[in-house]
């Protein structure tokens, strides 16, 4: 090298034979040695960042999410400037409940990776969660600008001015999709919901009609016109629409289920109990399908009319009588009779289920609250502690077995019921309340006893 050259030739040796400076060779090995020893220490460094994030993604993916937040937390604070670290730290803190934290955390992902979509998609949600919509907007905008062609990030724009009523900015925004998309469904349908909320009927029966020119035949788009002038205190303008679907589609099943629920407005049984009758003999329907077509009908039934609760219970009799092995009909069945306050009758249906299954939750729940309101406690602490013995996970089976154990004033499993509901770690705060409610109240009862 040329600065060895003048070095050498600056200092003349003494002697024509000059040995290598040992010095030099020293020093020159001491830096080798240390930037080895930077090298090593870096590569090993890595493979730590490397282990301690696969064992947190391990515990995340396997559903230990505490024990996953515990060691990204660890992993996050050992290499804080690890966006994806951070971005599956806030990840795990929401769905735990800590909103607070998991927004701080995707917030610095964000300006550590600000064109990482995933990350934006999730500061959005919280901000969207945490009803910080300005903020949020703000967000879907910087999405818009970076992929303006995804109409997915101006549809949650639209979303969002639906959230916060700000109705005129959904339609332009709606608007927007419609051009760059062309005809879409899902956008006609929300332009008419936005419509109907801002009272503007017509605009919203304008969008059905789109809907409508494209399938002339659809019996649904003639329903949902119904429905929109029926909301808006219009039914004037529905009877036309009736008399459409009784002359062109009386025999479909959904036109069926429409024409019941009008004449039963009507207070025309005679006509709500043919359409009902032709509903429940169509073969081609399984009992599930009937039942899902008979629920809008059911809510607007008049619980108070002893003469429609006979024939609704009739009809569901009559599906269970034409698929007597059906599970869903049966479930049916005991559920109309509940909703039309037949208590008796719907307990009875009710523990025949049970006794052939005992994995449904709401069965045992639909007999502890009959069981309560014809106060039978001993029944409700029977069922409880066999509801107990197939959800022993779930807090609310203890907690409605302890209340019953209270009312017999029967306080020590009581209190062993509920200190076990207490340790279930509800994320219900109802239920906690009721918990420590009636810990309160036993222990108030239990003074007054003493």
């Amino acid at each position: 090298m040329i600065w060895v050259g003048l070095l050498a030739a600056c200092h003349t040796p003494k002697s024509t034979t000059r040995q290598p400076s040992t010095k030099t060779k020293n020093h020159s090995t001491q830096s080798n040695s240390k930037n080895n020893s930077a090298t090593a220490s870096n590569k090993n460094n890595k493979i730590d960042e490397s282990t301690l994030f696969f064992n947190a993604e391990k515990e995340r993916l396997t559903g230990t999410p505490r024990q996953a937040l515990n060691t990204y937390t660890e992993f996050t604070n050992k290499y804080p400037e690890n966006a994806v670290g951070l971005f599956n730290t806030a990840r795990l803190q929401f769905n735990l409940g800590d909103e607070q934290n998991a927004v701080k955390n995707v917030k610095k992902a964000c300006e550590l990776e600000p064109d990482n979509k995933y990350f934006r998609n999730l500061y959005f949600q919280l901000l969207m969660y945490n009803n910080k919509y300005k903020d949020a907007e703000n967000q879907l905008n910087f999405l818009i600008s970076k992929y303006p062609e995804n109409t997915d990030y101006l549809f949650k724009k639209a979303m969002l001015f639906v959230k916060t009523k700000e109705y005129d900015n959904a339609i332009e925004v709606l608007d927007q999709i419609e051009q760059k998309s062309g005809f879409n469904e899902d956008v006609i349908l929300q332009k008419k919901s936005v419509y109907e909320a801002m009272g503007k009927t017509n605009e919203a029966i304008t969008q059905i009609q789109k809907l409508r020119k494209e399938e002339p035949g659809a019996i649904q788009y003639i329903i949902m016109m119904i429905d929109t002038y029926e909301k808006a205190n219009q039914k004037q303008k529905s009877e036309p629409l009736y008399k459409e679907l009784e002359t062109n589609f009386k025999n479909e099943p959904i036109a069926q289920v429409a024409l019941a629920q009008y004449y039963l407005g009507k207070n025309n049984q005679s006509q709500y109990q043919y359409y009902i009758e032709k509903l429940s003999k169509i073969k081609t329907l399984t009992p599930k399908q009937k039942i899902s077509l008979l629920i809008p009908t059911i809510q607007k039934l008049n619980v108070d009319s002893s003469k429609q609760n006979i024939n609704i219970a009739t009809l569901a009799k009559k599906i269970i009588e034409a698929s007597p092995d059906s599970k869903d009909a049966k479930l049916f069945y005991a559920n109309v009779l509940y909703y039309t306050k037949q208590y008796d009758e719907a307990l009875y249906e009710y523990k025949k289920i049970i006794r052939l299954d005992e994995s449904n939750f709401e069965i045992w729940n639909s007999i502890i609250s009959i069981s309560f309101d014809k106060n039978e406690m001993d029944s409700v602490v029977n069922y409880g502690n066999k509801w107990i013995e197939n959800f022993p996970n779930n807090p609310l089976p203890y907690l409605l077995t302890a209340i019953g154990y209270q009312q017999l004033k029967n306080y020590e499993p009581a209190i062993k019921n509920l200190d076990i509901a207490a340790g279930l770690n509800s994320d219900n705060l109802a239920i906690n309340s009721q918990i420590y409610a009636s810990l309160g109240e036993i222990y108030h009862q239990q003074k007054n006893t003493h």
